[in-house]
């Protein structure tokens, strides 16, 4: 599955995720999907409140984070 175009810029944190030193923390409950730069999914989790998602596995790269309404971008 492909993501749709973004024509704003995006944010690189929301209240509910938020990425430092190779972790994502993320401040909620929900299904996280993680893609990268050309649109395609390269993570998919269910996430609880508080939980911390190691991003070590992902080449180095920008990726667009998203859980519920909230979309932040990233740069590994």
């Amino acid at each position: 599955r492909r993501m749709q175009s973004i024509s704003m810029p995006l944010p690189s944190e929301a209240e509910n995720l938020q990425y430092k030193n190779g972790n994502l923390k993320v401040d909620g409950d929900g299904m996280l999907r993680i893609y990268s730069a050309n649109g395609a999914l390269v993570h998919m989790a269910s996430v609880k409140k508080g939980a911390n998602i190691n991003l070590s596995n992902l080449k180095s790269g920008l990726y667009i984070v998203n859980m519920g309404n909230k979309t932040i971008k990233l740069t590994k």
